[in-house]
């Protein structure tokens, strides 16, 4: 019986550990996509700013001044569709 036992409670502490591991992938994989989509959003938003003449400081309110590849990074952060 405490054969038994010992069993089914390495059967399921494999089983949580197996979770566990599959959850920790899952997250990997979902931030991997959120900063691929971040980095794609950045480069189009240098590309913007680069085409409008604005860079390396950006010219026109309400950013005035500012250094243009961090305004990039700040909106892509906010919302990846930003550029």
């Amino acid at each position: 019986m405490v054969f038994l036992d010992s069993i089914i409670l390495g059967g399921l502490v494999i089983g949580f550990f197996y979770i566990l591991v599959s959850i920790s992938d899952y997250f990997r994989k979902v931030e991997k996509e959120r900063q691929y989509k971040i980095d794609d959003c950045y480069d189009r938003g240098v590309e913007y700013f680069k085409d409008i003449g604005s860079w390396p400081k950006l010219t026109q309110p309400p950013n005035e001044g500012k250094n243009a590849e961090r305004v990039a990074l700040e909106r892509c952060r906010r919302t990846h569709t930003a550029f």
